[in-house]
């Protein structure tokens, strides 16, 4: 587990890990464009943007791919 003030960075398939274990739960997620369909058959809850190349709320902060 991660303290209540850490910051959280995931890039390209580090998506995949968020969603594993529930952070992503109620946030949005992105993901690299050629990962987004296996992405969303193993999420198909979550709520993936597929244009979109970084997603940050709050402490969380994700890319679709690494910069």
């Amino acid at each position: 587990m991660f303290q209540k003030n850490t910051l959280l960075c995931g890039a390209c398939t580090g998506t995949f890990i968020f969603a594993d274990t529930e952070l992503l739960d109620k946030q949005q997620a992105t993901i690299y464009w050629a990962y987004a369909r296996q992405f969303k058959n193993e999420f198909p809850s979550l709520n993936v943007q597929g244009q979109c190349i970084f997603v940050i709320s709050g402490k969380m902060h994700r890319s679709a791919r690494y910069i």
